[in-house]
């Protein structure tokens, strides 16, 4: 009988989960670090990813944890490239995150600003977008390939279903279909772009 889980085990491998503290983002972390990958976590709280790190360590598995705010547009790239410097290019790199402005709940039609739209635009969709360009050229120096994976919405495809929310508080919100729908194509323009010789892009709905 074929050992399939066994097919699926990515010892020797890097791999980078950008937002790995989150609610989707930690359960990357375990399957990654459960499947023998050296994982690094970069999220913002430097408490609780250094005590998630050693949770995972104290339990075999090769975890740790780096400072990153991917908000911070003006230094995200000198200190990804210097994180991808430092650990090496990753075999796989997880965009899980989920910056946002603290306004974030109010930006329907209604009552968004163009400010905030701005504000929104660049930290979530360009930091994704900058993010996946770095390291398509680091995985494109080491010439063995590797994985991108960008975490994007149903609503970067269709329009957004409001009887879903209804019961919450939650409304429809213009700038996240814009966010969302630029990452799905940004993940299809890498994919198709011929100097990247990466295996595989994703972008999940």
């Amino acid at each position: 009988m074929n050992d399939y889980l066994n097919k699926f085990r990515l010892d020797g491998k890097t791999a980078i989960v950008l937002g790995g503290l989150g609610l989707i983002g930690k359960e990357v972390t375990v399957a990654f670090a459960m499947a023998g990958a050296r994982t690094i976590i970069l999220d913002l709280s430097d408490e609780a990813g250094k005590l998630f790190a050693k949770e995972m360590c104290d339990k075999g598995y090769d975890v740790s944890f780096r400072s990153f705010d991917c908000a911070n547009f003006e230094e995200v790239d000198n200190n990804f490239s210097l994180i991808i410097q430092e650990s090496g290019s990753p075999d796989i790199f997880v965009n899980c995150s989920y910056p946002k402005t603290e306004d974030w709940p109010q930006n329907s039609f209604e009552s968004i600003t163009l400010d905030s739209y701005r504000k929104n635009v660049d930290i979530h969709m360009n930091s994704y977008a900058w993010l996946a360009k770095i390291t398509a050229d680091a995985m494109s120096k080491q010439k063995n390939g590797g994985s991108i994976i960008q975490f994007g919405s149903i609503y970067g495809v269709l329009g957004q279903d409001l009887a879903v929310y209804e019961g919450t508080d939650m409304k429809e919100n213009m700038t996240y279909a814009t966010i969302k729908g630029g990452i799905t194509n940004l993940t299809i323009q890498i994919l198709m772009h011929s100097f990247c010789q990466v295996n595989r892009i994703d972008s999940f709905k």
